[in-house]
C-alpha cells in the first residue's frame, strides 16, 4: 500500500470519529488496533498516539525530519505555499504517514 492510500484511509477514520464518538474512544483508547483494523500498515515496535484539537487548544506536530532524496524541491515549494496561504482557515498539517 502507498502513503496516498494510507492518507486516504487515515482521513476516513478522521471523518468517522468526527461523526461517531463511540468510534471517536475506541480510536483514542487503542489506535493501534484500529488503525490496523482499518488497513493501515504500522511497522512492529511503533508507537501511536493521538491527541485531539480543541477550540482553546491545538497541537502541532513536527514530522520526522525528510532525507534530501524524500524532500523534493516542488514538495517543499507545496508546502511553503501552503504555510503562507492568505485564508482565515487554519492550515491543514502537511504529512505523509510514516506508520
Amino acid at each position: 500500500m502507498n502513503s496516498e492510500e494510507q492518507d486516504r484511509i487515515i482521513e476516513k477514520i478522521i471523518v468517522k470519529a468526527w461523526m461517531d464518538d463511540d468510534y471517536k474512544q475506541a480510536l483514542l483508547a487503542d489506535p493501534t488496533a484500529l488503525l490496523k483494523k482499518a488497513g493501515v500498515e504500522i511497522h512492529e515496535g511503533v508507537e501511536i498516539r493521538i491527541v485531539e484539537d480543541t477550540n482553546d487548544l491545538h497541537y502541532m506536530v513536527l514530522p520526522l525530519k525528510p532525507t534530501p532524496e524524500e524532500l523534493r524541491e516542488d514538495d517543499y515549494q507545496l508546502f511553503l505555499m501552503r504555510c503562507t496561504s492568505s485564508s482565515d482557515r487554519p492550515i491543514r498539517p502537511f504529512y505523509r504517514c510514516r506508520c
